[in-house]
């Protein structure tokens, strides 16, 4: 008997199973759907096995529906920086918004480098999330706790000579969403403030971004004297009262090999790094059984 040969006993009436007991307590709070049996069923059986998995429901949603106009149609709260300054509406006005690469791919983090159209830029994705919390009234959803600005998959990032500067200067791209993130959250916080919004206001609330592809890598540097891994400045820290959380989206591991390999050692501690300087941080696992529901969820 190996794992290239088993039997199969036919016309089987009785069978003595093992008694397992098993009980296996997360160290952490919970988790979004794996897929298929998880998601989105009415059948009573696979939704409580959705709770014992500890997802937040079947529904399995926790961050803001972020939509492109102004009516609940066609949202997104993952890759959704498209929905928060849709090229279609604000490209020809607008350009500095937008990727030179593609401006229908991605966004241009520092507005290239143009202070006035990224005060711009960051009030209106702000807006966006204000409308959004104003159609989910917190009393009605009290799950939704987090808003993600998520790059979209699959396009490069914009090569303007101030994204250059950030990458050169922080040696990653993903500082360009960390400040851009820090100024939205200010004005969303400052709006949530105001006594007319108190019924959308969320405690806490998680201002997130996609650590993913180009931003996997965390912008952070090996300090010797220190003795640990620090920042070039304050602008890649999160500003006072802005909660920002990384979803750690790592397309780059290997599932096949363990976190301590050496062909994941590179994206293993940056891992580390964002779980240092972020906790709470979020993990989209790539690693979960999508089809073979009699297996324990890994």
């Amino acid at each position: 008997f190996n794992k290239e040969c088993y039997s199969i006993k036919k016309g089987v009436k009785d069978l003595k199973l093992m008694n397992y007991d098993v009980i296996d307590i997360p160290d952490f709070a919970m988790r979004s759907r794996g897929g298929a049996l998880y998601a989105n069923s009415t059948e009573t059986d696979e939704v409580m096995y959705s709770y014992r998995m500890r997802y937040t429901d079947m529904y399995w949603k926790r961050s803001l529906l972020i939509y492109p106009g102004t009516e609940k149609v066609g949202g997104s709260s993952d890759h959704n920086s498209l929905e928060y300054l849709p090229p279609e509406q604000y490209l020809a006005s607008d350009p500095e918004f937008f990727s030179t690469k593609n401006p229908y791919g991605q966004l241009c983090y520092t507005a290239r480098g143009d202070a006035e159209k990224f005060d711009r830029m960051t009030t209106l994705c702000a807006e966006k999330i204000e409308q959004s919390l104003r159609f989910f009234p917190r009393e009605q959803y009290p799950q939704y706790s987090a808003v993600q600005i998520g790059i979209e998959d699959n396009y490069d990032f914009c090569e303007c000579d101030a994204c250059m500067e950030l990458l050169d200067k922080y040696g990653a791209i993903s500082a360009g969403i960390i400040i851009l993130l820090n100024e939205v959250g200010k004005k969303v916080n400052a709006w949530m403030e105001l006594p007319e919004n108190e019924p959308y206001k969320r405690e806490d609330f998680q201002y997130m971004f996609f650590a993913y592809y180009s931003t996997q890598k965390p912008p952070y540097y090996w300090d010797e004297e220190q003795g640990k891994y620090t920042a070039v400045d304050d602008k890649v820290m999160p500003a006072e009262g802005v909660n920002i959380i990384p979803f750690c989206a790592f397309n780059s591991f290997d599932h096949g090999k363990p976190l301590d390999s050496v062909s994941n050692a590179q994206i293993y501690e940056w891992a580390q790094i964002w779980g240092e300087f972020f906790p709470g941080a979020w993990a989209w696992n790539y690693g979960c059984f999508f089809r073979d529901y009699f297996c324990f969820y890994d």
